[in-house]
């Protein structure tokens, strides 16, 4: 006996989801990441405009010992209790950069590396310059590249990214477990903190209309 005719009304009943192996060209991959070129701890607001962060949970010093250990000359401190991190406030951007250049030596204790403030990360925008010259890493994400060679096109955006600081890596997003490009592409660049000049949102590569942007 057939089935009987099914009905508008039936019709429209039925869920509208795309069946699931439809979904694969909806996700995308890629294999850059921003997560190693960052701090490996948040660090507070600062209190001062030259800080420099310590993380004393990585160190069994009392804070007698830490303190006999810091430099001369120093503004202030503020120890975080929260985050267990003490902030040191200097006068100068060059003392800072001078901290901020060797871990801090405690006798009978292994040295202390300094942090660098995230503060200035989480701004994250270019011409902004970073605290005492510091690395200033940004993941940009680039949409409506035109699909070509991937070396091809890894040259030409490349080329167009060096001008506005060191490109650390490079890559396009990719169909999960299959070697075709999209139109999406993400890089890491390193700012110069002395930059003062932004890249522009839109440019084109090979006539297309490109769009970047960064968090």
């Amino acid at each position: 006996m057939s089935n009987p005719a099914r009905t508008w009304a039936k019709v429209a009943e039925q869920p509208k989801i795309a069946p699931t192996e439809k979904k694969l060209f909806a996700h995308t991959e890629c294999i850059v990441s921003l997560a190693q070129y960052l701090p490996s701890k948040k660090t507070p607001t600062p209190s001062g405009k030259y800080p420099v962060f310590f993380d004393l949970s990585q160190t069994k010093a009392t804070h007698e010992e830490i303190a006999v250990s810091l430099p001369p000359g120093i503004l202030g401190v503020h120890w975080h209790a929260d985050m267990d991190i003490l902030e040191v406030d200097v006068q100068t951007e060059e003392e800072q950069k001078d901290l901020l250049s060797k871990p801090l030596q405690i006798e009978n204790h292994l040295a202390l590396p300094p942090i660098p403030s995230t503060a200035e990360f989480s701004r994250s925008l270019f011409g902004t310059p970073s605290t005492a010259d510091l690395p200033h890493f940004v993941l940009v994400k680039l949409a409506n590249v035109p699909i070509a060679s991937a070396v091809t096109l890894e040259t030409v955006l490349h080329r167009h990214w060096e001008s506005f600081g060191k490109v650390r890596e490079i890559a396009p997003h990719r169909i999960p477990g299959r070697p075709w490009l999209t139109r999406c592409w993400d890089l890491v660049i390193e700012i110069d903190p002395a930059a003062t000049s932004s890249p522009p949102t839109i440019f084109k590569v090979f006539g297309t209309k490109v769009l970047a942007w960064w968090p």
